[in-house]
């Protein structure tokens, strides 16, 4: 049964960056004991995610939905960051979830 895995990004920073969000997120599906990836979405491509970051503020909230099938196990990368003139900070992390009826969160 098809579902869906819904990652939740919400970030907030000491002051205003300049740009501040998700850098990177990779949806893997477990197969055979190893990892298939199954989507990337990167800040720096053009894949259509127009909110992968907000530019002169404190805070950035998104959500990105990724099809899942019900009693399959994947693993998400994610990584958010803070920009401004002083450089770049990130950091990430991994959920594991196992596709269920209707949302995975």
């Amino acid at each position: 049964m098809l579902s869906k895995i819904i990652v939740t990004v919400d970030i907030i920073s000491v002051g205003i960056a300049d740009k501040l969000g998700t850098e990177s997120i990779y949806v893997w599906k477990q197969v055979d004991g190893g990892w298939l990836l199954l989507y990337d979405l990167k800040e720096d491509e053009d894949n259509g995610e127009e909110d992968m970051y907000s530019v002169n503020t404190g805070a950035h909230m998104a959500e990105y939905y990724f099809d899942s099938i019900a009693g399959v196990n994947y693993r998400v990368d994610v990584t958010l960051f803070a920009e401004n003139d002083e450089g770049r900070d990130t950091v990430s992390r991994t959920y594991y979830v196992t596709g269920k009826s209707g949302v995975s969160r």
